[in-house]
């Protein structure tokens, strides 16, 4: 990595529900994981997605390497987790500063985290992941701080066709990676702000927002009408 500046670049991380892709960009790049079975790779403009199981990421840029592994709870839980361990060491041999443990699973709908998901991110912090987020239960959960390391169990919806109010309100993960001082990097200023994705009442006029911008007069139009519901601001807030 090059440059004047101690902060050497800015991760937003967040799920769009298109078969549960997790994404994570950097200006206009993106890269997502999703455990299992690698079926297909598509890109467009300066985007790359990536579907597979346990499927490795590393993003480049200045000379520094972020690395993504995924990997679903319970095939790591029953027959993965030497698979997942060699996974993250392969990416620290391969020269990645900060890996990021991606974990598909917990209960759909439930905004607590259950014990699987806190014993998976104990257990890729101690192969050596940084961060560990998680996705698939569609609604935000809980963050917990481990060893002075992030875990974000759910981050919800970003961007979501899904009918329920809960189903609306996620998260923006970002953090930045900056010098330790050291001559190595160090995970700085972890963030996580409260989002909320809104359609209108036909299907479309879709926007995300974040969630000290969601107002009353845009609740008001809100499409979750469409099948009976309300996501007034208040509401959205208590999610």
């Amino acid at each position: 990595m090059t440059g004047s500046h101690n902060t050497y670049y800015r991760i937003s991380v967040y799920q769009i529900v298109f078969d549960d892709f997790f994404i994570t960009s950097e200006a206009s790049w993106f890269a997502a994981c999703y455990p299992f079975q690698a079926r297909f790779r598509f890109q467009f403009e300066k985007a790359v997605v990536v579907n597979g199981a346990g499927g490795l990421v590393v993003y480049e840029k200045d000379g520094g390497k972020i690395g993504f592994v995924g990997a679903e709870i319970t095939f790591w839980y029953y027959s993965h987790r030497n698979l997942l361990r060699s996974q993250i060491e392969q990416l620290k041999a391969d020269g990645c500063q900060v890996v990021v443990a991606v974990m598909h699973g917990g209960i759909e709908y439930a905004t607590r985290h259950e014990k699987a998901q806190r014993l998976f991110a104990e257990s890729a912090m101690e192969y050596g992941a940084d961060i560990v987020i998680g996705h698939h239960p569609h609604v935000l959960q809980g963050i917990d701080v481990m060893n002075g390391k992030t875990v974000c169990y759910s981050l919800g919806n970003f961007v979501s066709g899904m009918a329920a109010p809960i189903n609306q309100v996620g998260g923006l993960f970002t953090f930045s990676v900056v010098s330790d001082g050291k001559g190595g990097v160090k995970i700085d200023k972890p963030l996580l702000t409260p989002t909320v994705f809104y359609y209108g009442p036909n299907w479309f006029n879709t926007h995300v927002y974040l969630l000290e911008d969601y107002t009353g007069d845009i609740a008001a139009s809100h499409g979750v009408s469409i099948n009976g519901y309300t996501l007034s601001a208040d509401a959205a807030k208590k999610i």
